[in-house]
């Protein structure tokens, strides 16, 4: 072989040398920018104090290691930092005002009704748990078509059952967040005891008719009625409140308007 034929093999070998070189490097590098970068992203997960763990129909939702999973804002929101629509009980259509109601006024709502106008008895006419009333039907949770949850979002969404409720308050730790991330808007993180991960409420101002001043608070409907107080034509509604962070449970009647957040299994 002459020299100049050995020279031009140098070369060739020497260029892919190089290349197999650049590339060894660019991988290299190119797995520490991924490395990187998975590790900003969980650090931005840890610090936003939310975990979306899947998507059913469009809506996202988190697991915190309890019998349903919750969905990760309220019905009629784009997002946890919003307040989404507000409902009465047993209604499937938002009511955006809530109920205020004089001594003249009747009742407007789908499964109430009252038979006197100056000293009103009101009845249920469906979810009567209440066994002398004529209405009784011993039905005490939401059927689908009245669910405002399973009717916005489809199956397999639905409203939370008390016990639900009363199983996410047992098993969370509650910590308010002023300006969540910088949406301006305060609200309670819960923080899953069983597995860390978390769900937001933001916290609205309403004004208390009783206390004549507004209070900062998030009011989420259950989907069960109140079998304790059988004559009454109450439904449970879940409270978070911002000066006490904690969450609590009431009785509302059915003309109240609450937001709703969804759950599935």
């Amino acid at each position: 072989m002459n020299t100049k034929m050995k020279l031009m093999n140098y070369k060739k070998n020497h260029i892919i040398f190089l290349g197999i070189l650049s590339l060894s490097v660019f991988m290299g590098c190119k797995e520490d920018v991924k490395e990187e970068l998975e590790e900003e992203q969980q650090q931005i997960r840890k610090e936003t104090n939310l975990t979306e763990s899947g998507e059913i129909g469009g809506h996202t939702y988190v697991d915190l290691g309890l019998s349903v999973k919750w969905a990760t804002y309220n019905v009629g929101a784009q997002k946890n930092t919003e307040r989404g629509d507000l409902f009465a009980w047993g209604e499937t259509d938002a009511k955006e005002t809530y109920a205020t109601r004089s001594m003249f006024d009747t009742i407007s709502h789908k499964w109430l009704i009252e038979t006197d106008l100056l000293f009103p008895d009101v009845y249920a006419t469906k979810y009567n748990v209440d066994s002398t009333s004529i209405y009784f039907d011993n039905k005490s949770v939401l059927e689908k078509e009245d669910d405002a949850a399973s009717v916005n979002w489809g199956d397999p969404w639905r409203m939370p059952t008390y016990e639900e409720f009363t199983e996410l308050k047992k098993n969370t730790d509650c910590e308010e967040i002023a300006d969540y991330n910088g949406s301006g808007v305060t609200c309670l993180v819960l923080t899953s005891k069983i597995n860390g991960n978390k769900i937001v409420f933001p916290l609205d101002t309403r004004l208390n008719f009783f206390e004549l001043k507004h209070i900062t608070l998030m009011s989420c409907w259950t989907s069960s009625i109140s079998r304790e107080f059988a004559e009454d034509t109450g439904a449970y509604v879940f409270m978070f409140y911002m000066s006490s962070f904690y969450m609590d449970d009431a009785i509302d009647s059915r003309l109240g308007r609450h937001t709703i957040r969804a759950v599935t299994k």
